[in-house]
């Protein structure tokens, strides 16, 4: 994981995390979708993140143990319901500022993931439910 120091894209401030995939995460007191969406996709495309883009995870940390957040994801262009790569920048980063203590609880749209890391980060797990939310078949000669 690597994580940068502050930066101000369009006077929002936050940090850059690569947890995977490439995160910008901020602090916010808004976190509706029409805000998210909005300032989410205007990041998104700001000079410095290009030519990859970057996901922006906007949060409001509740107390040492959970976390409210809500993401705008590159390449989908839309608010997501869940980012458990995001979710674990927002979660490394308030670690490292010794703002949350394992295990941590993310809330989400989509639903609620528990982190639980060691204190050199050397062993990292995310925990949540999992759901069939799909079933399909399709003919590989579709695809030739």
């Amino acid at each position: 994981v690597y994580k940068s120091g502050c930066i101000t894209p369009l006077g929002i401030k936050g940090f850059f995390v690569a947890s995977g995939a490439r995160h910008f995460i901020c602090e916010s007191d808004k976190l509706d979708d029409e805000y998210v969406f909005e300032m989410g996709r205007k990041i998104r495309n700001m000079p410095e993140f290009q030519p990859e883009g970057i996901n922006v995870n906007f949060y409001r940390l509740i107390d040492s143990g959970k976390i409210k957040i809500k993401t705008y994801e590159k390449g989908v262009e839309e608010v997501m319901l869940s980012c458990s790569s995001g979710s674990a920048a927002v979660v490394f980063h308030l670690a490292c500022k010794g703002l949350v203590t394992s295990p941590v609880m993310t809330l989400s749209s989509g639903g609620n993931l528990n982190y639980i890391y060691d204190d050199n980060w050397q062993k990292f797990y995310c925990e949540g439910p999992a759901e069939r939310c799909y079933s399909g078949e399709f003919n590989l000669a579709d695809f030739q």
